[in-house]
């Protein structure tokens, strides 16, 4: 994963929202809107982190546990680019 970027395109290191400030956004938009896949997410990105598991892995396992959700998959996108 490199550096997230805002929906809209902009670069957060150009725009007035940090990476680490839109992560942290994305993370609690997770955490409040899909409570019950939160801790799972955040197991993904770590495996992702340590290595254990490549970019395709993490996007197809974060698709399923997503479950078709098309708003976090679209903010996953932005936040994985």
């Amino acid at each position: 994963m490199s550096h997230a970027q805002k929906l809209d395109g902009e670069s957060p290191t150009t725009g007035p929202q940090s990476t680490h400030d839109y992560a942290t956004g994305y993370l609690d938009y997770i955490r409040d809107t899909r409570p019950d896949v939160y801790d799972e997410f955040l197991r993904l990105l770590k495996d992702y982190f340590l290595g254990t598991i490549g970019t395709e892995d993490l996007t197809a396992r974060v698709s399923v546990l997503f479950d078709g959700d098309a708003e976090l998959m679209q903010r996953f996108e932005a936040f994985s680019q």
